[in-house]
């Protein structure tokens, strides 16, 4: 897709190959946890994808990792991109073990904000952050999303209460 810039920052980039590829997305990629692409142009021969490389994919297009590195979580960070996610110096990288619902409340996400789970093996970018009630949208490509092609904006009340391991911010 062609993608818009609307400003010349890396957070910036970010967010607008997430709304580019995820319209995509939503219009014609299945989801699966095997055979999905490393880098988008290769996706679009199978157009399959999951959460971990909807994000990848995105990181790569916003010059903060090479093309074909990848990062996903399941009882840890892990993936060819993930030591380089945690020590470069475009992100902010923390380990807040808080609950979606209490990082909210107290103003501690924003939109961009990557969030990774361990228990729920799950990752997913902040669209919007509601501080009063700490709801949260996301940019999310898991399994549910995909088939009811809603990857952006999608509000999932069951990471309400689960714990965030793992959260980067993109600083530039």
């Amino acid at each position: 897709p062609s993608i818009k810039k609307k400003q010349d920052t890396r957070q910036m980039r970010f967010i607008d190959a997430l709304e580019a590829y995820g319209r995509d997305i939503e219009k014609k990629y299945k989801y699966s946890n095997s055979h999905s692409a490393t880098t988008w142009a290769g996706s679009k021969k199978n157009h399959i994808v999951n959460c971990a490389r909807y994000v990848s994919w995105c990181l790569q297009y916003a010059g903060i990792r090479n093309k074909g590195k990848v990062v996903y979580c399941t009882n840890a960070l892990k993936g060819s991109g993930a030591s380089q996610l945690k020590s470069s110096k475009h992100t902010k990288f923390s380990t807040p073990n808080k609950t979606v619902k209490e990082m909210a409340k107290a103003g501690k996400l924003k939109r961009g904000d990557i969030c990774f789970f361990k228990d729920g093996k799950h990752t997913q970018v902040v669209y919007s952050v509601d501080k009063k009630t700490g709801k949260v949208t996301w940019y999310s490509a898991g399994g549910g999303d995909v088939k009811a092609h809603k990857v952006r904006n999608r509000r999932k009340e069951n990471y309400d209460n689960r714990k965030i391991a793992y959260l980067v911010r993109i600083t530039d």
